[in-house]
């Protein structure tokens, strides 16, 4: 575009811009061709998707008329159930195959109406634009009577209520608009379909000055022992606190060692080392013994977005995190202790290109006409620059990504928002066809992927990613050969319930039992779905105390 004159009223006044050429990226990263749009230069192409059966497992109840919002679905581990958690604040109990499923917890309130947790779910008369509820997790000891964490499991949620103080603040900004809460409930019989314990014990709180990017997974390390260095330790991820897609980590908290936005957290909720005397620090956590005052003990990685979920591997307990991107790239990361994703300095292999929108007037115009005429310039998509999406030729600081998805991807319907989310690693999984393969989707559409878990290490962008088609069971001639999206199974569900209108949306997310079952959940049927036929190794839960 050299020598390119671009003429523009502006009030009445004309100006005059010779674009010359410009390289929005670092000097490490060459730019895509100037006639590129992509992000990547491949994209995700799957001539033969992998065909996997999909069967119902169990249907949870509407809330307020509308299909329960599923969340969570986790192993119980000695207590011969699951857990399904639902975004409006209730936990289900229910049986390995299926057949029952009853009210376990409203973490609101208990079985007598008396409030539990004050002001959960609820935004100071608004509907509640985060989960009320994000993250379950049970304690591995959870039905070993005598030790630490008997009956104990664990909760991350959101709070309109800011009070007591917060343990975390931003330290700048706005004023406190809700909290994040971590809290701690015991079971006096960890066998019971019915929480039978009292009020939760909160264990730590966070402030948050926006209503999005806040708290996202919560997970003990799968397949960890007693003699393992992770048992009954507990991983947490919260997002950058941002607010809205576009807002670029405005208050730079990513990157920030002392602050807990944009991180994952690791700590012992058993202990009492913390600066509240709430939870332990684990002293090998890569930030606690580095006697810095400017970094915090309790992170374990840091530079994310918005880690909603992530997954370990349990043969080798690798961690992957699935961390949601803002205008370009949508990635899997694999994470070891002290990691920098590099959010916001990079997205995904991509360099942030920041815009500021403190102009007025004239200025503001020039400066909106500019940003966009040098970015259409250099093949710029939105913020970001298009740098070669390769792990090599980069920051060397920065852990990139595994694999990672264009929003542009031709897989994905033009326009629709695109999230990742997941993420399951099948070893010994009861569909055969995904073991040794990384399972994730994403979340909005509710396409199913994977990619190798083992091998060469994958190039950061979707050459290794393939797709997942699903089948109803054997006897669904509809779905033979082709196969069907998750998105065409809730659709046909929705009409079959007679819900008013089709859903834009899946909201997918992933479950697992022990025994190697792997489910999908959505917010907009209520059906829990299992890939693959039925464990025959399970057996039914003990009676109902």
């Amino acid at each position: 575009m050299t020598g390119s004159r671009i003429v523009l009223g502006l009030g009445g006044a004309c100006l005059a811009l010779v674009l010359v050429p410009m390289v929005v990226c670092s000097a490490q990263s060459p730019p895509l061709a100037p006639s590129s749009r992509d992000a990547f230069p491949a994209h995700i192409a799957d001539p033969e998707p992998l065909l996997l059966e999909v069967s119902e497992f169990v249907q949870l109840p509407d809330f307020n008329g509308s299909p329960s919002r599923l969340q969570n679905l986790v192993d119980v581990p000695g207590a011969g159930r699951l857990i399904a958690s639902t975004a409006t604040r209730l936990l289900y109990a229910v049986s390995y195959d299926g057949v029952e499923a009853s009210l376990y917890l409203d973490v609101g309130h208990d079985q007598n109406g008396a409030v539990l947790t004050p002001e959960l779910g609820t935004l100071r008369g608004r509907e509640p634009s985060p989960p009320g509820l994000s993250g379950v997790a049970f304690h591995p000891q959870f039905a070993v009577a005598g030790t630490p964490g008997f009956g104990k499991f664990y909760t991350l949620q959101e709070a309109s209520g800011t009070e007591p103080p917060a343990d975390f603040t931003p330290g700048r900004g706005g004023g406190d608009l809700l909290d994040t809460v971590l809290l701690e409930w015991t079971a006096r019989d960890p066998t019971a379909w019915t929480y039978d314990g009292g009020p939760p014990r909160e264990l730590m709180r966070v402030e948050q000055i926006y209503t999005r990017r806040n708290g996202g997974a919560i997970s003990f390390r799968s397949g960890a022992g007693p003699s393992d260095p992770d048992y009954g330790l507990l991983y947490m991820g919260l997002g950058d606190g941002g607010g809205a897609k576009g807002l670029v980590d405005p208050m730079g908290l990513a990157q920030d060692l002392g602050k807990v936005y944009g991180k994952l957290l690791r700590i012992d909720p058993l202990g009492s080392n913390s600066a509240n005397g709430r939870y332990g620090v684990p002293a090998d956590n890569p930030f606690a013994g580095d006697g810095r005052e400017d970094t915090l003990g309790e992170v374990y990685a840091y530079g994310m977005r918005n880690p909603q979920s992530f997954g370990w591997d349990g043969s080798n307990g690798k961690l992957y995190v699935a961390d949601i991107g803002d205008a370009t790239v949508e990635e899997i990361n694999l994470v070891s202790a002290g990691d920098n994703l590099g959010w916001s300095v990079w997205e995904g292999s991509h360099r942030v290109v920041r815009r500021r929108h403190r102009h007025r007037g004239l200025a503001r115009r020039f400066a909106s006409v500019w940003s966009w005429a040098t970015r259409f310039a250099t093949g710029a998509d939105s913020l970001r620059d298009t740098a070669n999406p390769t792990t090599s030729n980069t920051d060397g600081s920065v852990t990139y990504p595994v694999v990672g998805y264009y929003h542009r991807d031709p897989l994905f319907e033009s326009g629709e928002p695109v999230a990742v989310t997941g993420v399951v690693v099948c070893r010994e999984c009861n569909v055969p066809q995904l073991n040794g393969k990384v399972l994730f989707g994403d979340l909005p559409s509710g396409a199913l992927m994977y990619f190798p878990a083992d091998g060469a290490m994958p190039s950061g962008g979707p050459e290794s990613i393939r797709q997942v088609l699903l089948v109803e069971g054997a006897g669904d001639d509809g779905a033979k050969g082709a196969g069907k999206t998750l998105f065409q199974l809730v659709q046909e569900k929705r009409v079959a319930q007679g819900r008013a209108g089709p859903s834009r949306r899946v909201d997918l997310r992933f479950g697992t039992s022990a025994s190697g079952d792997v489910f999908l959940l959505t917010k907009r049927d209520g059906v829990i779905r299992r890939l693959g036929a039925p464990s025959p190794q399970l057996d039914r839960p003990p009676p109902r105390r």
